[in-house]
């Protein structure tokens, strides 16, 4: 199972289809989220489910701002915000995997909102173990996120080995129960 999580109109969620059992694509951006359905479509995909909910912290609601509000470059830069223009579901990873699979690949991509997603997963790194690949936006997150996860027993990279600034692309390998 792979948790592809900030899918954005599914590069990864179509690219995992074909190799995994099953794909979970969160997604909040309503927008987005018509493109991603019409993409698992147009892909004759079976084998993924559209999770419309921001991934955080706790299951709630919480401002978002897409990126066509914004003036992003891209569609891949909506985010949470405290003013953000849209109401939308959150969910944690550990409230989802209490009904459903849980991931053995995690991708987060989540514009900022990094270290909420792993805090809510806790529970799910320490008992399934997945790998872990995750975008960080910003030097200062991707040092919290790296310590995030070596504490909960994984072996983190980024390509350089170390916490280099500017290689904000990390993968994170269970090293070890962290039980």
């Amino acid at each position: 199972m792979v948790y592809d999580i900030g899918a954005n109109v599914g590069y990864y969620t179509l690219a995992a289809a074909k190799y995994a059992r099953h794909v979970c694509a969160f997604e909040p951006s309503p927008t987005i989220v018509s493109i991603l359905r019409r993409h698992v479509q147009i892909n004759g995909l079976h084998n993924c489910t559209i999770v419309e909910k921001a991934v955080s912290v706790k299951s709630a609601y919480a401002r978002f701002t897409p990126a066509e509000t914004h003036g992003g470059e891209n569609n891949g830069t909506g985010h949470l915000s405290g003013d953000g223009a849209l109401v939308v579901p959150t969910i944690s990873i550990d409230e989802f995997c209490k009904t459903q699979s849980p991931p053995s690949v995690m991708k987060i991509d989540v514009e900022g909102a990094e270290l909420q997603v792993l805090e809510g997963s806790a529970s799910t790194l320490a008992a399934q173990r997945p790998i872990l690949f995750v975008a960080t936006h910003s030097d200062e997150l991707l040092v919290r996120c790296w310590q995030f996860l070596e504490s909960h027993g994984y072996k983190v990279s980024n390509g350089e080995g170390d916490r280099a600034p500017g290689l904000n692309e990390i993968l994170a390998m269970p090293e070890r129960s962290s039980a």
